[in-house]
Formats: structure tokens, C-alpha cells, sequence
């Protein structure tokens, strides 16, 4: 009767960290294409209670294809092995524990959805077989506004969540110079920058475990 009940129960899902009955979770795999009748402010709504919640990584993972259908992008993301030393799992696996290590806040959890979101647009090999992506965050905050627009975010929001995704992969030194040039980057915004830091730890222990101290040098 009502296809964002299918939504709704991955939310509760995600908040409540617990697996869906199995009749349930057919059903909702089932009918997931009546999600395109639903508006996306509503689609909005639930997509932001299930990503604050603190089962988020398996709701993801499990129900990726009912995902899908409200969120298309996400589709190349599975199984994209990104062929580099830093990465071990393949690109929706990764965000999906960017969005697990992040903070259980709005801003926090869509940019880390979204942080990664053009590196199948971006992705090619080199002659040693190495992956590269080369310009993926300008790439994915196209998709970052083709979605919010889809969504109905508000501008504001949609703002912040651009600045957070475009300038997610630059690394400052522990200097005051370089602390100063990304902050200015995010428009001099102190909620922004704490943002940022936590984007920035949540994708290096996402990443192999040999880099997780990567970590120590952003809270530096």
C-alpha cells in the first residue's frame, strides 16, 4: 500500500541493529521497485534515520539492491576492486564502513555515502595494474548535487555536503599554514572542519589496516 514501509523497515533496521524476518525482507527486495513512486523528500527522510543508525554497515551491505533503486549511483560502486595497496575491500564495502565510522549525525553519515561516490567514473588501471581515480571527488559532487536536487535537500545542506566531499581527499600537514589553507577551503566554517577531520578518520580506517595510522596524523 505504501512502498516507503519497505525503507522504513531498513531503517528500523539500522537504528535497531537487527535483522530483518526473512518473509520481510523478500518482500521489501520484492517490491523495492515501488520505491520510484515514493517523493524523494520522503525517500530523503528514511534514507537519513537509516544512515544515523548504529547498524548502518549491515543494513547496507544486506540490502544494497533495494538501495539502488532509490539511490542508482551507488550500483558501479559494488565490486570495484580499487586495485591500490590502501584498499581492501572494493568501493561500496569501503563506504559502507566510512558511513559505520562516522559520526551519527546527517552532515557526518551522507558525506561519507557520497565521498566516494565518482570513482567509477573516474577509475582506470595503470601499466602495473595499479588503480588509480584520479579527480573522483569533483566527479562524485556532481552526483552529490544530482541527488540532493532528487531529494530535496536544502541548499544549505547540500552546500556543506559539497565542500566536505570535494576537498575530502586532501591530506594538510600538522601545520598551521596548512590547517589554514583547508580551512579556508571549507569557508572558514568551524563545524565544517570538525566535519572534515571526521570524514578523514572514518575513510583511513576504512581503508587497509596497515594505514589506520593515518588517523594519528589528523588528530595532530
Amino acid at each position: 500500500e505504501d512502498a516507503l514501509r519497505i525503507l522504513r523497515a531498513l531503517r528500523f533496521a539500522s537504528q535497531l541493529d537487527f535483522a530483518l524476518e526473512p518473509k520481510t525482507a523478500k518482500a521489501a527486495l520484492d517490491q523495492r521497485e515501488d520505491l520510484l513512486l515514493i517523493a524523494g523528500e520522503r525517500i530523503e527522510d528514511e534514507l537519513t534515520k537509516l544512515l544515523c543508525g548504529k547498524g548502518v554497515y549491515h543494513t547496507l551491505m544486506d540490502f544494497t539492491t533495494v538501495l539502488n533503486v532509490v539511490l542508482p549511483e551507488l550500483v558501479a560502486m559494488e565490486g570495484l576492486d580499487q586495485k591500490t595497496k590502501y584498499h581492501i575491500y572494493d568501493v561500496f564495502e569501503h563506504t559502507a564502513w566510512v558511513v559505520h565510522y562516522s559520526p551519527a549525525t546527517p552532515l557526518s553519515r551522507w558525506s561519507g555515502l557520497l565521498h566516494d561516490i565518482g570513482k567509477p567514473d573516474t577509475f582506470f588501471t595503470d601499466e602495473e595494474g595499479v588503480g588509480h581515480m584520479y579527480g573522483h571527488p569533483k566527479v562524485s559532487v556532481e552526483h552529490l548535487r544530482s541527488i540532493a536536487k532528487r531529494l530535496h535537500f536544502s541548499r544549505a545542506f547540500t552546500n556543506d555536503l559539497a565542500l566536505l566531499v570535494r576537498y575530502h581527499d586532501v591530506r594538510p600537514a600538522p601545520t598551521r599554514k596548512s590547517v589554514r589553507k583547508l580551512y579556508a577551503k571549507l569557508e572558514n566554517k568551524e563545524y565544517l572542519f570538525h566535519a572534515m577531520c571526521d570524514l578523514m578518520r572514518a575513510d583511513s580506517l576504512a581503508q587497509a589496516p596497515e594505514y589506520h595510522e593515518r588517523v594519528n596524523e589528523i588528530d595532530k
